[in-house]
């Protein structure tokens, strides 16, 4: 993986994961440490990012709709075996349906500036967990 030493204009920074990289004590990566099949399993991963993971090509994209995280972690064998079946099936039925909840109330989910605001059904919703 190339160091990237700038920025890409544009690019949103939340210090949050945004591609499948990883690295030691680095917010801006997927993984932070190596996983648990991987050692099991002896896999040797890709070099470790160093610099920050935004704006680089080549890693696979992290999903940035709950919907699609959902159908990730559905698919995933591995994950699932780890945290066990009957883990992974009650939080997708809970996260789906708060994704179906969030749909029903949310203006224009999906819309191009859905990122950029916080609709009334939100702050009522989940601000209460912060």
């Amino acid at each position: 993986m190339p160091l990237v030493t700038r920025i890409p204009a544009g690019t949103r920074l939340a210090f949050a994961p945004v591609n499948a990289t990883w690295a030691l004590e680095n917010r801006s990566v997927a993984i932070r440490v190596k996983g648990l099949d991987g050692i099991r399993n002896r896999i040797e991963p890709p070099a470790a990012l160093d610099g920050v993971a935004y704006g680089i090509e080549g890693p696979v994209a992290i999903p940035t709709r709950l919907e699609a995280a959902l159908d990730e972690l559905e698919k995933d064998t591995t994950l699932r075996e780890l945290l066990g079946e009957e883990l992974v099936a009650t939080f997708l039925a809970v996260k789906r349906h708060e994704v179906a909840k969030a749909a029903e109330h949310v203006r224009d989910d999906g819309a191009a500036d859905w990122l950029d605001r916080v609709d009334e059904f939100e702050i009522d919703e989940l601000f209460e967990f912060l």
